[in-house]
């Protein structure tokens, strides 16, 4: 006789297997997702990435908890297919320039753009990527980690 599979046993099972489907790299890194942030100048979310940040003001705003401060390494997960794609990004203040490499396809995200940021302590450190008229980007998330 064949084992039935109890259906709740199985759906959290599932659940559990989702809900690890993107870890963070390790423990001591948090993700954010762009399409769960402040969104302004004509991006937009469609349910997986940010579109719409070739628009001349688009942007997303990220709030991030920068722990007890200092340096961060802070990864950028982004999808383009245009060579020589730049955002601007802003820290708290202070402006950058993010290029960004090609990535083959809009809708490839597998492109990691690793970079070192310096954070305030506490949960009110704002990160802004916005359109620099230099190509564009889908943008997936970030992730924040003490640098080593």
């Amino acid at each position: 006789m064949k084992p039935i599979l109890n259906t709740t046993a199985a759906l959290l099972l599932l659940l559990d297997i989702q809900s690890n489907a993107n870890p963070p790299a390790d423990k001591t890194s948090t993700r954010y997702d762009a399409e769960d942030v402040e969104l302004g100048g004509g991006a937009f979310a469609n349910g997986q990435l940010v579109e719409g940040m070739h628009f001349e003001y688009a942007s997303c705003t990220f709030i991030v908890d920068g722990g007890s401060g200092g340096m961060h390494e802070m990864v950028v997960c982004y999808a383009t297919p245009l060579v020589g794609s730049a955002l601007k990004m802003i820290v708290n203040g202070e402006e950058e320039t993010l290029n960004l490499p090609a990535t083959g396809s809009w809708h490839d995200e597998t492109e990691q753009l690793v970079i070192t940021v310096k954070l305030q302590p506490g949960q009110e450190n704002r990160i802004e990527l916005s359109n620099m008229k230099k190509g564009s980007a889908n943008l997936d998330y970030i992730e924040l980690r003490p640098a080593k």
